[in-house]
């Protein structure tokens, strides 16, 4: 897909209008480089910025009986749409695909900010998690069909630095916000930039004009199918971690088998369904294609890496420390450091050399010597901890923006909406599960602590170490073989599949 300037109207477009030829591609105006980056920000904050501020918001709505289910139905809803936005941008356009979004994301947060109750927060938020499926796909397809091809490399390494960004500085806003003002912000706050970022699409991006065809006829049977197994499977997921104010579940309770099973085996019935009908909402043989499927196992497989971190590491500053929720944000700032570094260095390595494989596995190594590093966490944090979440960042980041760019490099460009979203579903869903995991072994870790006599607090680092080296160790291996089994290939240089001349 290329981008032409019309002179109607100075928009961005794809095709000349009159032959159908692809355009020669033009500058973006920068002000919509800032929007899309904004509205993927935006998106990808909101995962995170109420964690801290959620304490407050039960007790003021009392929903403390509803507590996870404020982040759940955000995860839920945005996790079941973005593989399905994602090919309905590549088939109807991304403009109409990224105002819809921009609109439902901006008209949820003002009722996530009004509710009264927990009923009506959760209601709000999952109409809010069905924006975010489209902020957090579409701006980065958009950009790198706008974008000449040499800017790939540059891109991917920006929206991989936004995702980071936004992981790590929510929890530290939401409590910032909640303390400040009130938690109603943390909705609130979305509203203007919603605004701002909406102005700027309709009044600066033009729309590629898409092939009809059977392009209205939406698989309805492939998104039944799949939106219940994606819940059925993450609502399973969800129990086993437990929550704020329970334990984890057994893997033999009936609140997790039963969905998690149902899940995988609505997946198999997905898979059949897509193979027969015409317009499939998500191409399987599309995601068989070249290096793809090693790529979304690796996608996976990184979030056993990078979200435990994330999560059980201010966990650890809160608890075991005694830090605010502001100062764990604080602390951590080495692996926020690191993640962004990271990016930046291999978008510099591929952008010279083209080359992902060998810097993909030495940044793997670098993780593993993070994770060595932070194998025991003091009670009174060192430079050997700082240093450890550094590194462990340098080696994460790579790997979230480094596998994109493969995945898109994997099909015809034509397709780059259906890889960026496969990549961010399979990362969210690795998330949800290695969350799971992560319940269940911090448990464990507090439980074989307080039987040795060691204080409940005191039992916290041990137990935190054990989720981020034994869970981190796992994803980095398993993305360090998923990386050598690809083949060795140019990203700049050398055509993707189904785009040669």
């Amino acid at each position: 897909m290329s981008t032409h300037s019309s002179p109607a109207s100075g928009q961005a477009d794809g095709v000349t209008p009159s032959t159908g030829e692809p355009a020669k591609r033009v500058a973006i105006p920068v002000v919509l480089i800032g929007a899309v980056i904004l509205a993927m920000f935006m998106a990808v904050l909101d995962q995170t910025i109420v964690g801290t501020a959620l304490p407050r918001i039960a007790e003021d709505i009392n929903g403390a009986h509803l507590y996870t289910w404020v982040v759940t139905s955000y995860l839920l809803t945005s996790t079941v749409f973005v593989p399905i936005f994602g090919t309905l941008s590549d088939r109807f356009g991304h403009k109409r695909l990224l105002v819809l979004g921009i609109v439902v994301f901006a008209c949820a947060s003002i009722a996530c900010g009004l509710a009264g109750d927990a009923t009506v927060l959760i209601a709000a938020r999952a109409v809010q998690g069905v924006g975010a499926a489209v902020l957090v796909t579409v701006p980065l397809a958009l950009m790198l069909e706008l974008a000449p091809a040499e800017k790939a490399v540059q891109i991917q390494s920006a929206f991989g630095a936004i995702i980071a960004l936004s992981l790590l500085i929510g929890p530290y806003l939401g409590g910032l916000l909640s303390d400040q003002l009130s938690w109603h912000w943390v909705f609130f706050i979305n509203v203007p930039i919603a605004a701002f970022v909406l102005l700027v699409v309709l009044h600066t991006l033009g729309e590629r004009p898409r092939d009809g065809g059977d392009a209205g006829q939406i698989d309805w049977a492939g998104f039944f199918v799949f939106s219940l197994s994606v819940c059925l499977l993450l609502v399973g997921f969800s129990n086993k971690g437990g929550s704020a104010g329970s334990a984890p579940l057994a893997w033999h309770d009936t609140s997790v088998w039963p969905l998690v099973t149902a899940g995988i085996v609505g997946f198999a019935v997905f898979v059949v369904v897509e193979q027969r009908v015409r317009n499939p909402i998500i191409p399987v043989r599309t995601l068989r294609q070249g290096r793809l499927g090693p790529t979304l196992i690796a996608s996976f497989a990184v979030a056993f890496l990078m979200y435990p971190a994330i999560i059980f590491i201010p966990r650890y500053f809160q608890t075991a420390l005694g830090t605010s929720a502001t100062e764990s944000a604080m602390r951590a700032f080495p692996l926020m450091l690191g993640l962004v570094l990271g990016m930046v260095v291999l978008g510099a390595i591929v952008k010279a050399t083209g080359r992902y494989r060998w810097p993909l596995v030495g940044f793997g190594v670098i993780a593993i010597l993070g994770l060595a590093l932070l194998r025991e966490l003091p009670f009174e944090t060192g430079a050997q901890t700082y240093v450890g979440l550094a590194f462990l960042g340098v080696g994460i980041g790579p790997m979230i923006s480094g596998l994109m760019m493969v995945a898109q490099h994997s099909l015809s460009q034509h397709d780059v909406g259906l890889a960026t979203s496969s990549v961010t579903f399979f990362r969210q869903i690795g998330g949800t599960v290695s969350l799971a995991f992560a319940g269940s072994v911090f448990a464990s870790g507090v439980q074989q602590a307080k039987a040795a006599g060691i204080s409940p607090r005191e039992a916290v680092a041990p137990a935190v170490s054990d989720v981020v080296i034994h869970l981190g160790g796992i994803g980095a291996i398993v993305v360090i073989a998923c990386v050598l089994v690809l083949p060795s290939v140019d990203l700049i240089h050398d055509i993707p599949p189904n785009e040669e001349q």
